[in-house]
């Protein structure tokens, strides 16, 4: 999944998040920058992170309206209407870019998107080197509004990721703090019942969604080609955190 984050500088009003996420062709992100394997994705977290209560999260995502993957004409007014009551920045929005052809897509994208709903938008590049610095640096980031990021899932509960919304997280950068989503995180890891949890993760959505610290684009596949005789390696994105090399051998055969 590649989200984008805001800063607290002008995109940092949540309405003129929400008006980017409604104008953002999330179509053509999928087909021109991942040859189409990307989907297109109305929340920062896909079903590899259902691991309990499926069905109340596939519900939940269902009735998400805030990023369309082809917007029309009524999202686009929707969006219009938005920068109307926030207010367009008097200097046009800044994207980092680093060149890397699916952030470059990202990038114009992003400013397309503002032109159709009467933003501004240019893209500041970087070198490679230099964009991971904007996940560390707060006077960097202060120089751009928004920049775009893989966030790869590690663990398979809604919670783990909407705790990045609380006002203390560490990826919060957009400045997002809201008193109750704060209690909602507690009460939401602190719950052991699947049913109970599902409820408050749900409303961290909900609540993500209104305030949109990040803008969600597309998710993409973890993808894992093993030939026939191999077996043991992880189809997910685990491969990052531990030595899934350890786990690999050979596929027993019937009969052997």
């Amino acid at each position: 999944m590649v989200p984008h984050h805001h800063r607290t500088r002008r995109a940092g009003r949540p309405r003129l998040r929400r008006a980017l996420s409604l104008a953002l062709e999330r179509d053509g992100i999928s087909r021109s920058a991942f040859g189409g394997l990307a989907e297109p994705w109305s929340a920062p977290l896909g079903p590899g992170g259902w691991g309990y209560e499926r069905a109340r999260f596939e519900e939940a995502y269902a009735a998400i309206d805030a990023a369309p993957a082809d917007p029309g004409e009524p999202e686009l007014e929707l969006a219009r209407a938005l920068v109307e009551e926030a207010g367009a920045p008097e200097e046009p929005l800044v994207i980092a870019n680093d060149g890397e052809p699916a952030r470059t897509i990202i990038a114009n994208a992003v400013v397309d998107a503002a032109a159709k709903i009467g933003l501004e938008a240019r893209i500041a590049t970087v070198p490679r080197q230099q964009f991971g610095s904007y996940y560390v640096d707060p006077e960097l980031r202060s120089q751009v509004d928004l920049f775009s990021d893989e966030y790869w899932i590690s663990k398979n509960d809604p919670v783990g990721f909407y705790k990045n919304g609380a006002s203390d997280a560490g990826v919060n950068y957009s400045g997002f703090a809201d008193e109750e989503y704060d209690a909602l995180v507690r009460q939401a890891q602190a719950a052991t019942d699947d049913a109970e949890r599902a409820e408050l993760a749900v409303e961290l959505q909900d609540r993500w969604t209104e305030a949109m610290p990040w803008i969600p684009v597309v998710q993409v596949p973890t993808t894992l080609a093993m030939g026939p005789g191999v077996t043991g390696a992880p189809a997910s994105s685990a491969f990052l955190f531990y030595p899934w090399a350890a786990d690999l051998g050979a596929r027993e055969d019937e009969g052997r």
